[in-house]
């Protein structure tokens, strides 16, 4: 195999790691495109890559894949399904208000630095702490916004996307992985002018929507 294609084949983890990176392109265009099949695409994924973590003796990375991003992806597959005007894959492309931008800010910072100090300084393998704290962060904020369908999603999307691809990554000298998450990021402009001509045609109460979903938990 030539040098330069062995060292790619390497760095996305062989087969697995092919289809878990295919397996994760396809959720973002699904998320993109406001269709459901983002769900189960992105559970293939990270349980994928749950197992290539695992076996690369990174059990911090790979608990996070198995304990939040699947869970998640399970639950916003159904919240999607059922929590819309109709409970049959309808739920609205909304907005947070103001206030709750503000909270999410505040309180994603606030966390971004305690994870950030305790990386810092009880997790020494990390060679970047700070960022590897901000980017998970940040990352677990999108995910659970994604699952309501807040197209504040992608505005996080696109800030951990552009420190993927211009700095961790290429500090690195992770090339592959770089390149992928500029096409991450170049969906995740798409994804978020989309969902903005989406919303722009509704016309529906996004407090009625909170209060549908919440409503729709409880009696679950």
């Amino acid at each position: 195999m030539n040098p330069l294609v062995q060292l790619v084949w390497e760095q996305i983890g062989g087969w697995i790691g092919m289809v878990a990176y295919i397996t994760g392109i396809a959720s973002v265009i699904y998320a993109v495109r406001n269709k459901i099949g983002t769900w189960p695409t992105n559970i293939v994924s990270v349980t994928l890559f749950g197992y290539i973590f695992w076996k690369a003796l990174d059990p911090s990375n790979a608990l996070l894949q198995i304990l939040y991003y699947l869970p998640i992806s399970i639950y916003g597959w159904w919240v999607w399904l059922r929590c819309g005007p109709t409970r049959n894959d309808d739920l609205p492309v909304t907005g947070l208000s103001n206030r709750h931008r503000l909270s999410w800010a505040l309180g994603t910072a606030v966390v971004c630095v305690i994870w950030g100090y305790l990386e810092a300084h009880h997790k020494l393998d990390v060679k970047q702490p700070w960022c590897d704290a901000s980017t998970t962060v940040i990352s677990i904020a999108a995910q659970y916004l994604q699952t309501k369908k807040r197209i504040e999603n992608w505005i996080l999307w696109i800030v951990v996307d552009i420190v993927y691809a211009f700095y961790l990554f290429p500090v690195q000298h992770l090339t592959a992985l770089a390149t992928l998450y500029f096409l991450f990021l170049v969906m995740a402009f798409q994804g978020w002018w989309a969902w903005h001509k989406i919303m722009k045609g509704q016309h529906i109460d996004p407090e009625a929507v909170t209060r549908g979903i919440e409503t729709e938990w409880k009696q679950s």
